[in-house]
């Protein structure tokens, strides 16, 4: 799913990310998903569809950050979501916190190493 996640490249890898991944008991499919329903907003047509698909994402992602804050994974999903959207949509408030969170977390987390090293690359190579 991780690998898979960042190889989206347009609607139909999105719409199939989703559909692979939809009904995944992996408990970090929810940030993942939520992020995947927020990118769909990039390929509707209609402004309130953007909006909805923006909406419900964001919605979900929060939702588990609340749950789990946590959880570095999450953070870092929320990180690039806010990096990479446009900053009229006002979704850009955490970004300082969670890309500190992330720094000084990821390397104690849970995450598989060559994992880490990707999100610290990652992270390096946005503005």
């Amino acid at each position: 799913m991780r690998i898979d996640f960042h190889q989206i490249a347009n609607e139909k890898d999105n719409l199939n990310f989703i559909d692979k991944y939809r009904n995944s008991a992996w408990d970090l499919n929810i940030p993942y998903l939520a992020a995947a329903t927020m990118k769909k907003a990039e390929y509707a047509f209609s402004p309130f569809q953007k909006f909805k698909y923006f909406n419900q994402g964001k919605k979900e992602l929060e939702l588990y950050i609340q749950k789990k804050p946590e959880c570095v994974e999450a953070r870092y999903i929320r990180y690039i979501v806010q990096k990479k959207i446009p900053t009229f949509l006002g979704y850009n408030k955490n970004m300082d916190t969670d890309k500190q969170y992330i720094l000084e977390n990821l390397a104690k987390s849970s995450i598989p190493p060559d994992y880490q090293e990707f999100i610290n690359d990652k992270i390096k190579e946005l503005p």
